[in-house]
């Protein structure tokens, strides 16, 4: 369970537990998508109750500063060929 009462869906959860019963995903690797998801839980659990403030808008312009900077390293790197 996440901050503000949230957790995994339980199609999520029944999807990774499939995933590692089947031995397609370390469990390693399994931890760290979850950690990832509720993670991603608790940052809509604080916009839907108001508290993160500036941080939810700083958090997604810094992420689409970071997406626009892959994208133009990957067009660059592309156009070279």
């Amino acid at each position: 369970m996440t901050a503000k009462g949230l957790g995994p869906s339980p199609v999520f959860s029944e999807r990774l537990d499939q995933l590692a019963a089947e031995g397609n995903l370390s469990p390693d690797v399994i931890e760290v998508i979850r950690a990832q998801h509720e993670d991603r839980l608790k940052h809509i659990g604080d916009r839907n109750t108001g508290t993160s403030g500036k941080h939810g808008e700083l958090h997604d312009e810094i992420e689409r500063l970071l997406i626009a900077a892959e994208r133009k390293r990957i067009n660059d790197h592309l156009s070279e060929r």
